[in-house]
């Protein structure tokens, strides 16, 4: 073989061994990954729908994170109070005056602070006993009466697991137990009021207008409307900001000022359909939008009045045990979150047929009822 035909060859090998090197390093940069970070994909949170997930993403990867959401809860309402920060420092009994702590050893004292600062509270607001108990005492209903009890098993030598068997028995069973009892009494006397009067069914919503399950609330109003007619559903609007909603306050008293000039329903939606925009130029502008007397409007949102009359619904959420928002009650019934609207619904319009065969006006029926549970 000649020098120049060798010089060849040897060209040729070299060439061949660079692009068979370039193919292997190409399979193993595919495979692997290399120095560029892989595109981040979204992450879904419980709420999010399942076709929020792009379509661009790999199969396999969009298949495994539709189904970690699909098995996630998805919360029903908002919580009275709001999750501490982790980075909050445990509360001391200083901290929990109220609670039936100085009664206790020194060393049970420190393991009772230990559990109230570790369990959540059964209403699975997210926060802890302790830190719920300091935030949000007066209005969470059944916050002082969960602290005593851990108090009080402590006291009695109860283990931390046992306690904890308690508190989850009672977070799961209470909304099937509320909605066996009697019909509470919650008055729509003042409430802001869709639908006939002689309506069958009355349902009376605690609500926030900050709160974004409550912004969907409608869903399972019309839901009901579809189900039993319009004509025979009613609905009562009861407010119930939450003190980790800083807006909620003054844009339920902004609709108040509304329903002054009979425009709730009209600014009702407003508010929830622009939920990141409840600053007061904002009320003042769905004002104009509504064509309510603007001037009339602001000289109402001063008045001490609307203010009271908002501060009775909250201490009516108390006093019934309002767990969150929104919560429904139709005819008296709370819904609970493992109730069916529809199946409560329906017991309720039983009820309704009963008080009419008794002679009772169909406008006073729901007076009627729920006087059984005062």
């Amino acid at each position: 073989m000649s020098e120049q035909a060798l010089s060849s060859s040897k060209r040729m090998f070299l060439y061949s061994g660079w692009v068979f090197a370039a193919f292997l390093f190409g399979a193993w940069f595919g495979r692997f990954g290399g120095l560029i970070p892989p595109p981040a994909y979204p992450v879904l949170y419980p709420t999010h729908q399942v076709n929020a997930v792009p379509t661009a993403s790999p199969p396999a990867r969009r298949r495994e994170v539709v189904a970690k959401a699909q098995k996630e809860p998805s919360p029903a309402r908002c919580a009275p109070v709001l999750s501490a920060p982790a980075s909050q420092p445990a509360l001391k009994a200083s901290d929990l005056q109220g609670v039936s702590l100085a009664e206790l050893s020194k060393e049970k004292q420190e393991f009772a602070l230990k559990i109230l600062n570790t369990l959540k509270h059964p209403c699975s607001c997210g926060q802890t006993l302790a830190r719920c108990y300091q935030t949000d005492s007066k209005t969470c209903p059944s916050i002082q009466r969960v602290a005593e009890f851990v108090a009080d098993a402590v006291k009695q030598n109860k283990s931390a697991d046992e306690i904890k068997k308690v508190l989850d028995s009672v977070g799961q069973e209470a909304p099937k137990q509320a909605a066996a009892n009697k019909p509470l009494p919650i008055p729509v006397d003042g409430a802001p009021i869709k639908g006939p009067a002689n309506a069958k069914i009355t349902i009376v919503i605690f609500s926030d207008f900050e709160c974004p399950y409550c912004a969907q609330a409608h869903q399972q109003v019309e839901a009901l409307q579809k189900q039993f007619g319009a004509q025979n559903i009613r609905v009562a609007y009861r407010h119930l900001p939450l003190s980790f909603h800083p807006n909620a306050m003054p844009a339920a008293i902004a609709s108040m000022a509304a329903h002054r000039q009979g425009k709730f329903w009209e600014y009702h939606d407003k508010l929830f359909a622009n939920q990141e925009k409840l600053k007061a130029e904002d009320f003042v502008r769905y004002a104009k939008e509504l064509k309510l007397d603007v001037e009339k409007f602001q000289k109402d949102l001063k008045d001490p009045a609307i203010a009271t009359a908002v501060q009775e619904d909250l201490k009516l959420s108390t006093k019934i045990n309002v767990p969150g928002t929104p919560s429904f009650y139709i005819n008296g019934y709370p819904v609970g979150e493992q109730d069916s609207p529809l199946d409560v619904a329906n017991r309720a319009l039983k009820d309704a047929d009963a008080a009419l065969q008794r002679g009772i006006k169909p406008e006073n029926v729901y007076s009627e009822l729920i006087k059984q549970g005062k």
